[in-house]
């Protein structure tokens, strides 16, 4: 994968390049490939029985390209080291959540200065407050799905559900979006 964002980045690289974080599941019928169970896919858009990817693609004015993938790994399928190690899963995996392992392709990125302007996702990313915190310690620009009842920080002091924030005329424009004071001049619902 690092020599696949060496030369995407080489090619169609751009400083106001976007990573989007994404997940698709592949849809099986048996139960031996690493990570399958029953389990939410957005590509069959049910439960089903199926393995979950994460993603990061990269994208510019150039192109887009992934850059990066991990493959889910449900607790269940860690906590059974015998099926695990038939399935080819390394002994010391340690359960990730898919938004932590969108932080660990992000800072990949970082790591090989992929150069990009912010991250983008959906809301099983915006959700969780551990990536936006993360992403906010490491000065990333971001725009990110949230939930509607996720609280969000505004006016600096106090919490609101995202779905009374987006009611909520903005200053002058109308917008519900209040942009942030934090680094990179970026706009933020998260309390910059």
């Amino acid at each position: 994968m690092k020599a696949l964002r060496g030369y995407v980045a080489e090619q169609t690289g751009s400083q106001e390049g976007v990573l989007i974080v994404n997940e698709t599941g592949f849809l099986k019928k048996g139960d031996q490939s690493a990570g399958v169970q029953r389990q939410y896919s957005g590509t069959a858009g049910r439960v089903g029985n199926c393995q979950i990817g994460v993603f990061l693609a990269y994208a510019t004015q150039s192109g887009s390209a992934f850059i990066d993938g991990r493959l889910y790994l449900p607790k269940d399928w860690l906590g059974d080291r015998q099926g695990s190690k038939l399935s080819g899963i390394a002994v010391q995996t340690k359960f990730a959540t898919k938004p932590a392992l969108a932080r660990q392709m992000i800072q990949t990125a970082i790591d090989e200065k992929v150069p990009f302007r912010w991250v983008t996702g959906e809301s099983i990313y915006g959700g969780d407050r551990r990536l936006r915190r993360w992403l906010e310690e490491q000065e990333v620009s971001f725009v990110l799905a949230v939930p509607r009842n996720e609280p969000l920080w505004v006016e600096g002091f106090r919490q609101l559900p995202a779905s009374e924030i987006a009611q909520r005329p903005g200053p002058k424009t109308g917008s519900a979006y209040r942009p942030g004071k934090g680094p990179k001049d970026r706009a933020s619902m998260t309390g910059q």
